[in-house]
């Protein structure tokens, strides 16, 4: 069948078959017609050949062109008519994934309303559970016991059988089984790692995780069997956002059941609730663990208050409060003092600790011999013994020292160390030497100093004649009292220099005692005489104006000088110290700005507010301060912070060995760069050797005392020196 495009060319065929053969007839037979001339006809055939070429070109560039546009035109209508039918299609697609969506969502509606049905029942049997649960989680207090109710509750909310709970100790490394029900009762006890088991990675990763192949899980606990287990969820109990229990459930590989996320969430709402349970049962714990702290704390401190803390000895309380109760039962009792003679040298040695274990020996020592006695101790190395049953005439009195004196001889080893130590032991008798037990241990002391003096490792009895020492101290006191008055005592002056310019710039204080019969008499001999008395006082009030006349001699003279003066505990603290060193400068007219006052780091601890509270007052009238035997005290660097001072002065005892101990030295630079820091001049005290000057300029220490420069001088030699030696070369150890 032809199309219409066939008939079309057809009909261009035959028509121009037509036409050409009508042309070619009766074309040729009208020109032989009309021309006869042959030459001519010939030349007017070529032409006419021409023509008809040129016409038939033309007829088909006509039919051609015309065929294309019609062909064009359909064509145009086929693409719009092809792009109708795509746009159809594409509608009919839409239109298909449209319903095929809306029947997704109606699939997934129905599922949502069977789960939202499934979980209302799930919900309903969880609340049931958890109400139960809870009255009995809030009544339980034994830990074990409410493990096991937790572990019980668990498994009801989920309908499992096999449910369990893992304690994390206090390190948060490790977790131990505490519960378990069905598969996981047999492992009680248990203890796994952090990371160990589900349990574990819920403890390193703080979040609940649900496994539904437990047993071939790469990270399961091994040496366990848990060939039985399918899914299993573990959640986290937390208290304070600390994790402190693992809480899990468990379905067996039979039963065909695993754990959603809505179930996890269930789980980890009861967890919420067993937290409070077990912070509840901790409460009741740790309340039942301080009363029993608190009884037992309540019998330490009334063992402590009659036993001595390192030897655990009887202590002077003990004996003072119990001595009548044992002279009822015998009045025939001895007193022996002893002190451990060099034991001083254990504790610079081996430290203070080395020293205690010492001290704990000789006790074991001292109850080791077989006498019948009560032993105390007295504080750092001093023991009373007291003795029933014996007097000075039958001769046990010395049979027991010389036992005491026996286990004192022994060598000590300790940490590493062998001490060859001897004691002192000082016998008082009662009713001979004295009546109550104070006297007693007066005199027992004052006869072990005796026999300190004798030779090492002695005893030494009681007599009247002992007493005279203590006549001679007494009178020794009372020159002290007149010693001010009589204008005996005197002031010495040692000088502090600075490193980087060699000038003397400062003089510190030192007072002497010209004594009529003993001569030059050190503040070592006395000041501890004068602090004991309260005669410091008064002393150091002579001192600071006796200090502050000289200042205005030397301000006066045109050549200023700062003097430095030591305050001691008693005078420091005393109430009217402002107001006197207000008086003495206003009395002798001596500039505030040349004073320094010299304080001790123990000074300072007696009444750390008050200290503060005076050096600001001090501050005000524009008095330096300066902290003297820098490191040998126990002051806390926040102390020191608050502390309104201008100088530290560091000990002697660290610069003395500074040049051969690397601790005293490391000790001495960590001073110098605290006090720079703290924007404080640094002093070192007791440089004796250029040595020990080198040390300190690389240190980068500002001043300098010490025989080095110049011992301390009364006044007429220090102002000479001051003459000669007021700028020093001091030769820089770094260049």
């Amino acid at each position: 069948m032809l199309t219409n495009s066939d008939r079309d060319s057809f009909r261009v065929a035959i028509s121009y078959t037509v036409f050409a053969s009508l042309w070619m007839i009766l074309s040729d037979n009208l020109l032989n017609f009309m021309i006869e001339d042959a030459k001519v006809l010939l030349q007017i055939s070529i032409f006419k050949n021409w023509i008809f070429i040129v016409l038939t070109a033309m007829i088909l560039y006509y039919l051609i062109q015309h065929h294309t546009l019609q062909y064009e035109m359909k064509n145009q209508e086929l693409e719009k008519t092809n792009a109708e039918l795509v746009a159809t299609h594409e509608e009919l697609t839409a239109l298909e994934e449209e319903l095929r969506h809306q029947l997704t969502i109606l699939e997934k509606n129905q599922e949502l309303l069977r789960e939202n049905e499934e979980l209302l029942i799930t919900k309903n049997t969880y609340l049931n559970t958890l109400f139960g649960t809870t009255l009995i989680l809030v009544k339980r207090m034994d830990m074990n016991a409410l493990f096991q109710t937790i572990v019980e509750g668990a498994a009801g909310l989920a309908d499992s059988a096999h449910a369990f709970i893992y304690w994390v100790d206090t390190t948060g490394e490790y977790l131990e089984l505490k519960a378990g029900s069905g598969l996981h009762e047999q492992h009680i006890g248990v203890v796994i790692k952090k990371g160990e088991g589900l349990a574990g990675k819920v403890l390193q990763e703080g979040h609940s995780i649900i496994m539904d192949d437990y047993v071939s899980w790469p990270k399961k606990i091994t040496g366990l069997n848990f060939d039985e287990m399918g899914s299993i969820v573990s959640v986290p109990i937390c208290s304070e956002s600390r994790i402190i229990a693992v809480l899990g459930l468990t379905y067996s590989k039979d039963c065909g059941k695993s754990f959603t996320k809505e179930k996890m969430s269930i789980l980890e709402r009861f967890a919420n609730i067993a937290s409070l349970s077990i912070d509840n049962a901790c409460l009741y714990d740790s309340v039942q663990m301080e009363l029993e702290k608190q009884q037992k704390q309540q019998e330490k401190i009334s063992h402590l208050a009659y036993h001595e803390p390192i030897t655990g000895l009887y202590n002077r309380i003990f004996i003072k409060e119990k001595f009548g109760e044992l002279l009822a039962v015998n009045n025939k009792t001895v007193v022996l003092m002893l002190d451990l003679d060099g034991f001083k040298m254990v504790n610079d040695i081996a430290g203070h600790d080395t020293g205690d274990k010492l001290l704990k020996i000789m006790a074991k020592r001292l109850k080791s011999i077989n006498i019948v006695c009560h032993i105390a101790s007295m504080g750092v190395d001093k023991f009373i013994i007291i003795y029933q049953g014996a007097d000075k005439r039958q001769g046990y009195v010395e049979n027991i020292a010389e036992m005491i004196l026996s286990v004192c001889s022994e060598p000590f080893k300790v940490d590493g160390y062998d001490f060859s130590l001897t004691g002192s032991v000082g016998i008082a008798v009662y009713p001979d030497d004295g009546h109550d037990i104070a006297i007693l241990i007066k005199n027992a002391d004052i006869a072990m100093a005796r026999a300190k003096e004798k030779k090492e490792n002695s005893y030494h009895l009681y007599t009247k004649e002992l007493s005279r020492k203590i006549l001679s101290r007494i009178k020794l006191e009372k020159d002290l009292r007149n010693a001010i008055e009589r204008e005996e005592l005197v002031l010495y002056y040692q000088p502090r220099v600075s490193i980087k310019t060699g000038r003397t710039q400062s003089l510190e204080a030192l007072v002497r005692w010209q004594h009529p019969e003993r001569g030059l008499i050190f503040p070592d001999d006395f000041i501890p005489l004068a602090e004991e008395t309260g005669l410091i006082v008064p002393l150091g009030t002579w001192v600071l104006e006796t200090a502050c006349q000289q200042i205005k001699r030397w301000q006066d003279s045109g050549n200023p000088m700062t003097i430095s003066v030591n305050l001691s505990a008693k005078q420091f603290y005393h109430g009217t110290l402002l107001e006197t060193i207000r008086d003495i400068l206003e009395k002798t007219g001596a500039s505030s700005e040349l004073l320094e006052l010299e304080i001790t780091e123990t000074l300072c601890l007696y009444d750390i507010a008050a200290a503060i509270e005076t050096m600001k007052e001090l501050g005000k009238m524009k008095i330096r301060i300066a902290m003297d035997d820098f490191g040998i005290g126990q002051s806390s660097l926040v102390n020191l912070k608050k502390m309104p001072i201008d100088t530290l002065k560091i000990d002697k005892f660290f610069i003395q060995d500074a040049e051969l101990s690397l601790e005293s030295a490391s000790i001495v630079k960590t001073i110098v760069i605290l006090g720079k820091n703290m924007r404080l001049n640094v002093t070192a005290e007791g440089v004796e050797t250029e040595g020990q000057l080198n040390l300190l300029q690389q240190y980068g220490c500002d001043e300098v005392q010490g025989y080095l420069f110049s011992k301390p001088l009364p006044l007429e030699s220090i102002e000479a020196y001051l003459k000669e030696n007021r700028n020093i070369e001091i030769i820089d150890s770094q260049q």
